[in-house]
């Protein structure tokens, strides 16, 4: 995306609602449960690196 903070704010927002649908849904399968963490995985360490390449341009 060209405007990152938006960008970052969708990422904490799908980030939100991947952990609310662990609360929301606890029964479920494992595959499904691992699919999510997985999920939750990936978009958290996007996150964190688009993070840091944010601080140190506007920094």
């Amino acid at each position: 995306m060209r405007n990152r903070k938006l960008s970052l704010i969708l990422k904490a927002v799908v980030i939100i609602i991947i952990t609310a649908s662990f609360y929301l849904q606890p029964g479920m399968t494992n595959t499904r449960k691992w699919i999510r963490f997985a999920m939750l995985l990936f978009f958290v360490v996007t996150f964190i690196i688009d993070y840091t390449k944010y601080k140190k341009e506007n920094g």
